[in-house]
């Protein structure tokens, strides 16, 4: 690949990576004998994507992308996403970016995770795709931050399950800007 690398995931069985980049293609890659050769490619949203994660229990993955959208595929049908979420704001033209995608670990309630930049993280039934909820993370940027330096905000930086999914941990930077 000749672009930035954003992350990669293996599948459980480990034989399979998906890879997402500085674009809006997923690229898969089987593993035999520790050496990878490209198997396929997904288009997922409008703009480039920053995170991919895999299902413990399905042959499916997610993919959250810069343009506001989290895609789900299932790897034997790459032609289209079997689930898709974007982030919808009142007042708002311009959509928040998604910048993380986690599917729980194996042995508990599967559920996918993924997270705005800005504040929310949000939780999804992965065996139907349904039951969306969104969690506030974070003050949004016009909230009192008297804690927080004059004109800045936090931004969500990343985000992970407890080993035995139930805990959710969530980091966050903080951003020096006009609010």
């Amino acid at each position: 690949m000749e672009m930035s690398q954003q992350t990669a995931s293996f599948n459980p069985a480990g034989n399979r990576v998906a890879a997402v980049c500085d674009s809006n293609t997923i690229f898969l890659f089987d593993v035999r004998n520790d050496a990878f050769s490209k198997a396929a490619t997904a288009t997922g949203s409008e703009d480039a994507a920053f995170s991919v994660s895999w299902s413990q229990s399905r042959p499916h993955f997610a993919v959250a992308s810069q343009d506001g959208s989290t895609m789900v595929f299932d790897e034997r049908k790459l032609n289209r996403p079997i689930a898709e979420f974007t982030t919808q704001r009142a007042n708002s033209w311009q959509p928040i970016p998604y910048r993380v995608a986690k599917y729980s670990p194996s042995g508990c309630t599967d559920l996918l995770m993924f997270c705005e930049q800005t504040a929310a993280v949000h939780l999804v039934d992965a065996r139907s795709y349904s039951g969306e909820q969104v969690l506030p993370a974070l003050p949004p940027p016009h909230a009192d931050c008297s804690a927080m330096p004059t004109g800045s905000h936090s931004s969500l930086a990343g985000a992970c399950f407890s080993a035995d999914g139930g805990h959710i941990y969530v980091g966050a930077s903080l951003l020096c800007c006009c609010c």
